[in-house]
């Protein structure tokens, strides 16, 4: 029988695998061996030249700001520190965004979510905010119009997230001005 299993990665923040995870093999087959080489290859596919610079600039700034929110009052306004597992469950929701999208900017909420928001303009936002459950808060501002609602992270980033991101994107000219 093979046997690969994910374990918690304590120092999840210290390396390019953000999610924590890492494989442990049980088995010592040639079959176990295959399975173990595919298993890093996915999780360390964020260093692939087409996908791993753009996920890693992401990454990247969700470091930065989960750093630099690190200590509760890290804005001298009583803010909370960011939530560790807010700040995993942002890890999965940057790696599940589709590669058509364009990055969002990255922030700490002062409940120490994480946020992402999409701007082009006064009128023209979309923002989510992940909560320590996995949970996502949306809001989209189109010109006049709003959109707003809670959705749950799973294996991919819920279709009304995306259709509010695509939105923004698509008529961008007509909300910016």
């Amino acid at each position: 029988m093979t046997v690969v299993s994910l374990t918690y990665n304590s120092d999840w923040l210290a390396g390019l695998n953000p999610l924590g995870l890492r494989s442990e093999q049980r088995a010592i087959s040639s079959t176990a061996r295959q399975l173990e080489e595919q298993w890093v290859d996915a999780l360390d596919y964020q260093t692939t030249v087409s996908i791993g610079e753009r996920w890693n600039r992401l990454v990247t700034a969700i470091q930065d700001v989960a750093d630099e929110a690190s200590e509760p009052d890290w804005d001298g306004h009583g803010a909370l520190q960011a939530n560790e597992m807010a700040v995993r469950w942002a890890f999965q929701f940057a790696l599940s965004l589709p590669r058509d999208l364009p990055l969002p900017q990255p922030s700490i909420d002062k409940d120490g979510e994480v946020s992402f928001e999409w701007y082009l303009g006064p009128r023209a936002v979309f923002s989510v905010s992940v909560a320590p459950n996995g949970t996502l808060s949306y809001a989209g501002l189109y010109g006049h119009r709003k959109c707003y609602g809670v959705e749950s992270l799973d294996s991919s980033v819920p279709e009304p997230i995306l259709e509010g991101i695509r939105r923004l994107t698509r008529d961008a000219s007509a909300f910016a001005g």
